[in-house]
């Protein structure tokens, strides 16, 4: 699996010929022949996850699909700092965080053809983690987006499944935890970090969103 984190890369495989843009996935099966090269004037970044987990499904998915959310990027970058970093770490949360990635690509990843629209997704994220400890509110966000916040609101919601501010707070709450398993800050700094009022704040909507308390996220991963 090919992450692109900046620039373009062409693939030919299959024969077809796949040009993977930011934010993009490729995927290429095991035994399929490939060639790739960087285009564009971009400097061409990646970061390639090489698995072989026979309890991962992977038929059936498209060679190529676009990361909407960024949590594909997130949790590769993830991948290659346990590499490089703990050990033990290493061995106890590279399993989950590949079987997350597939689970991602399969679920939540959409289909490229869809581009145009999955980049106004990909910018309102990029917006929130770029001012995550700060308030927003949809007005920022559909003046981003250059339309009026009524069909900012209900295009949005069209793309992504979510209302803006839903969107807001399920960012905030990737973004936590993250923070949890990587850092031992805590829940009073990481709350204020990613935009909470405080520790009450981020564990009631956390647990909301995600079925399980910080404090137990931590302690279990």
């Amino acid at each position: 699996m090919i992450v692109v984190m900046a620039g373009q890369i062409e693939t030919r495989i299959a024969g077809q010929t796949l040009l993977g843009h930011t934010g993009d996935v490729l995927l290429y099966p095991r035994q399929m022949a490939h060639s790739e090269k960087s285009i564009g004037n971009v400097p061409l970044d990646t970061i390639f996850l090489g698995f072989d987990m026979p309890d991962l499904a992977m038929d059936n998915l498209p060679l190529q699909a676009v990361d909407m959310y960024g949590r594909i990027a997130l949790l590769a970058k993830w991948l290659l700092d346990l590499q490089i970093s703990d050990v033990r770490a290493r061995q106890r949360l590279s399993p989950m965080l590949l079987h997350a990635v597939v689970e991602e690509y399969r679920t939540r990843a959409a289909p490229v053809a869809n581009r145009a629209a999955n980049e106004m997704v990909a910018r309102v994220r990029q917006y929130v983690l770029s001012h995550l400890a700060e308030e927003i509110n949809l007005h920022q966000l559909a003046e981003m987006a250059g339309i009026s916040p009524f069909h900012f609101a209900r295009q949005f919601h069209r793309i992504s499944g979510f209302s803006p501010m839903r969107f807001v707070r399920e960012v905030r709450v990737q973004a936590a935890r993250t923070l949890l398993l990587s850092t031992a800050l805590p829940l009073k700094t990481i709350a204020t970090k990613v935009g909470f009022a405080d520790e009450f704040q981020l564990s009631r909507v956390f647990k909301r969103l995600t079925g399980r308390p910080p404090n137990e996220v931590r302690r279990r991963g």
